[in-house]
């Protein structure tokens, strides 16, 4: 198999963690579409998935840093089979 047919593979059996854009120095925008969302990290499960975004929401309140707590806070789990209709 080529990279990329692998690539494809472990895409499309995956979760990619989303989080909503930054639009100015302390305010996201949960309101605007999943396309223009930024893409975190992928994982093998949505568990894991969940897992890694209530880490972080904690790690950042305990840092005291809100505007990345809010970022994790509204952040969303998404199987990546129906991540490329979301860029559409």
């Amino acid at each position: 198999m080529r990279c990329s047919t692998i690539s494809t593979i472990l895409l499309a059996t995956g979760w990619l963690l989303l989080l909503p854009p930054i639009v100015s120095k302390d305010t996201i925008d949960n309101k605007r579409p999943l396309r223009e969302w930024d893409h975190d990290s992928s994982y093998d499960t949505a568990q894991e998935c969940e897992n890694f975004r209530a880490r972080m929401s904690e790690r950042y309140e305990k840092q005291g840093k809100q505007l990345h707590q809010d970022r994790f806070l509204f952040s969303r789990c998404i199987p990546s089979d129906i991540y490329p209709s979301l860029i559409k």
